[in-house]
């Protein structure tokens, strides 16, 4: 095969040397109101992830929450699901992390991460892309795919992300069993906040975000403060999760040959603007991320570490031109 080609769309160059991730947030824990000038370079956390406020016992990295000691010791499992042509998702609402790529024709890519809970189907199950060993490389975990372009699967495992098949759906628990032993758990990927600590000191009340993205319908979310979560729907399945991140990025055009197609990937590995919201709050900043072996960090307007509720994560891939607006 002939490798894939890359061309950068529209104006915007960023480097690609890039956080959410969601990439996303950095998970080493500075103090409050502390200015974190880089990503973390092994993208390990310099500390625990903080416990779910309150509880004790065992934590699970990718949300904080406090869970079994047998779950915190497993790895990360990304199932990769379409979305497309008036297909839904499902077995989404146990994921701990889900990333949300829009790429050419309507396509949306869920980038699904498990850890911590199971989910008994998830899918349907698509090929893997270019993002994906961006944002999985950190995780050391594993990703289920149903095929792929060949140069597309070799650099999946050449960045060290183990490769599981999963035609049409997947069992998170069959996943788990059939992943190689000696795997660790991944880092947390964005720094929790403690207790009585804010998202940021430049948040605002937030009972709804609005994402616009060109070319796609808006997306809304609103915040249903009775469970702590932020609700919204993906092919007409409802989806929440504890935080929502919105990072603008460029998307590439990547020819692929045989056979002969071009697909949009986002350029994960940069910087631009972010916008979270968590709990009953929002706030507007930045995200960066140096590399795929980092972990990537989002801050507020005045460059201070956003540090989320506890719970699990929805990262919004959004091409550039997309607005995210908080009321």
């Amino acid at each position: 095969m002939t490798g894939p080609r890359t061309r950068r769309n529209g104006a915007v160059g960023l480097s690609a040397a890039l956080v959410t991730a969601l990439a996303l947030a950095g998970c080493s824990k500075p103090a409050a109101n502390q200015t974190l000038p880089s990503a973390s370079p092994s993208g390990s956390p310099s500390s625990s992830p903080s416990p779910t406020p309150g509880a004790t016992g065992p934590v699970a990295p990718l949300t904080g929450m406090t869970t079994t000691a047998a779950m915190a010791a497993r790895p990360a499992i990304a199932v990769i699901v379409g979305v497309a042509g008036g297909s839904s998702p499902y077995g989404l609402s146990t994921a701990d992390v889900v990333y949300a790529e829009y790429a050419e024709g309507g396509l949306v890519r869920l980038v699904a991460v498990f850890q911590s809970r199971d989910s008994a189907r998830v899918g349907p199950v698509t090929s893997t892309r270019p993002t994906d060993p961006k944002l999985l490389t950190v995780l050391h975990g594993c990703a289920a795919f149903s095929g792929g372009t060949s140069g597309f699967v070799k650099q999946l495992s050449g960045a060290g992300v183990c490769e599981l098949s999963a035609p049409g759906s997947a069992a998170t628990p069959s996943l788990f069993a059939a992943a190689p032993h000696g795997l660790r758990p991944p880092p947390g990927v964005v720094p929790f906040a403690g207790p009585g600590q804010p998202l940021a000191a430049g948040r605002k009340v937030a009972h709804r975000l609005v994402v616009t993205m060109p070319g796609r319908a808006t997306q809304t979310w609103t915040y249903d403060a009775a469970a702590a979560l932020w609700r919204s729907a993906v092919g007409g399945t409802p989806v929440a999760a504890a935080t929502v991140e919105v990072l603008v990025m460029p998307y590439n055009a990547i020819v692929v040959h045989h056979p002969l197609a071009t697909i949009q990937s986002a350029a994960v590995l940069g910087s631009g603007p972010a916008t979270v919201v968590s709990g009953g709050f929002g706030v507007q900043g930045s995200w960066y991320r140096p590399s795929a072996k980092t972990l990537a960090n989002v801050v507020d307007g005045s460059k201070k570490v956003v540090y989320p509720n506890h719970g699990a994560i929805w990262t919004v891939l959004a091409p550039s031109g997309s607005t995210a607006t908080v009321t």
